[in-house]
C-alpha cells in the first residue's frame, strides 16, 4: 500500500510540476528573466546553505575508492558526468542564450559571440565549483550516512543528517528549483528548434508534447530513468563532444562541412556500439550477436576503447579525411 501511495504522490507532483513548466514555456521571450533573475539565484542560495554547512561541519574523512574508481577514477567520473547531460543541454540552451543576448540590444555577430564566450566561462567556473563541492559532500558522507544506489538518495541522506526532517524540505526546494529551471530552458529551446524545422506545427503544440512525454518518463523513478538513459547518453555524448570540439576549432578546420560530416560519421560508428554496450550492461536481454563481434573488434583495434574513449581516434581521422576531401573537391 505504501508503494501505491508513493506512485500516486509521484504522479500528482510530476503533473503539477510539468503544468508549471508548460505555463512558463509558453512565453519564450521572458524565459531568461524567469530563470536568470529568480530561479537560478534562489536555487544557488539554498544549495550553498547545504554546501557551507558540510564544509563547516564535515561528516567524516574521505574513504578508499570502490569499484571502477580504484583503477580508473578519472574516466569513470568522466563517463558518469554524462548523466548530468550538461553538454547535451548546452547545445539546446544555445538558442535561449543567444536570444537573451539579442534581447539586450546586442545585434553584432562578434559582440554576440564575445558575450556568449564570457557567459560560458563564468558558467563553467561556477559549475566546476558546484560539482566540486557536491563531490566533496558525497565522498565525505560515507561514515555518517553510508552508501546508496544513486546520487539523489545520497543528497537526501546528507540533508537529513544536517537538518533532520527539515533537510527533506531543503532538499526538495533545491531539486525542484534545479529541475524547474532546466526543464523550462530545455523544453523552450527544443520547441523553438522543432518549430523551425517543422513550421506547420505550432510552438505551443511542441511545448505540450515535450511536457507530456517528460511527465510520463518522470514517473519511472530516478533509478529506472538512469538505467534507460545511460545507453542513450553513451551513444549521444561522443557525438556532442566531437561537435562542440569541431565548433571550437572551426577557424582551423575552416568551417568546412565535409570535416564535420566525416568526423561525425566515424564517431557515430563507435558511439553506436558504446550505446549498445551500455544497453547490454543495464538490460542483459538486449544482446545482439553481430554487434557483440563488432564490439570485440573495436576493443582490439581502437586505442582507449576500454575506458570509453574509443571514438577519439576515429573522430580525428574523420576530421582529417574531411579536410583533405575539400582540397580534392
Amino acid at each position: 500500500m505504501a508503494k501505491d501511495h508513493v506512485t500516486l504522490f509521484l504522479g500528482i507532483f510530476s503533473l503539477l510540476f510539468f503544468l508549471v513548466v508548460y505555463y512558463f514555456s509558453l512565453n519564450p521571450a521572458k524565459i531568461m528573466d524567469v530563470i536568470g533573475k529568480y530561479l537560478t539565484p534562489t536555487f544557488l542560495l539554498f544549495l550553498f546553505v547545504l554546501i557551507i554547512i558540510s564544509l563547516v561541519k564535515p561528516m567524516g574523512s574521505f574513504q578508499e575508492p570502490r569499484g571502477e574508481y580504484i583503477n580508473s577514477a578519472f574516466m569513470t567520473g568522466f563517463k558518469e558526468g554524462y548523466n548530468t547531460m550538461d553538454a547535451l543541454a548546452s547545445l539546446a540552451f544555445g538558442i535561449v542564450v543567444i536570444n537573451a543576448i539579442k534581447s539586450q540590444g546586442i545585434k553584432d555577430i562578434k559582440s554576440i559571440a564575445m558575450t556568449t564566450w564570457k557567459s560560458g566561462l563564468f558558467a563553467m567556473v561556477l559549475m566546476m565549483l558546484i560539482y566540486g563541492f557536491i563531490t566533496y559532500m558525497g565522498s565525505s558522507s560515507i561514515e555518517a550516512v553510508g552508501t546508496f544506489e544513486n546520487g539523489g538518495l545520497i543528497f537526501a541522506a546528507v540533508a537529513e543528517h544536517y537538518f533532520g526532517s527539515f533537510g527533506g524540505i531543503l532538499l526538495a526546494i533545491i531539486i525542484v528549483l534545479a529541475c524547474l529551471k532546466t526543464s523550462i530552458g530545455l523544453i523552450t529551446s527544443c520547441s523553438e528548434y522543432f518549430h523551425e524545422v517543422f513550421p506547420k506545427v505550432s510552438y505551443k503544440l511542441f511545448v505540450f508534447i515535450l511536457c507530456f512525454v517528460s511527465f510520463l518518463f518522470a514517473n519511472l523513478g530516478l533509478s529506472k530513468i538512469i538505467q534507460f538513459a545511460v545507453p542513450v547518453l553513451m551513444f549521444l555524448y561522443p557525438l556532442a563532444i566531437v561537435l562542440i570540439l569541431l565548433t571550437l576549432f572551426s577557424r582551423i578546420v575552416g568551417g568546412k562541412r565535409s570535416v564535420y560530416l566525416v568526423s561525425m560519421i566515424f564517431t557515430f560508428l563507435v558511439s553506436l556500439i558504446d550505446g549498445y554496450k551500455a544497453l547490454v550492461d543495464s538490460i542483459p536481454k538486449a544482446q545482439v550477436n553481430f554487434l557483440e563481434s563488432i564490439e570485440a573488434s573495436y576493443a582490439s583495434v581502437l586505442p582507449f576503447y576500454e575506458i570509453g574513449l574509443g571514438w577519439l581516434l576515429p573522430a580525428l581521422i574523420g576530421a582529417v579525411i574531411g579536410y583533405l576531401f575539400t582540397f580534392r573537391k
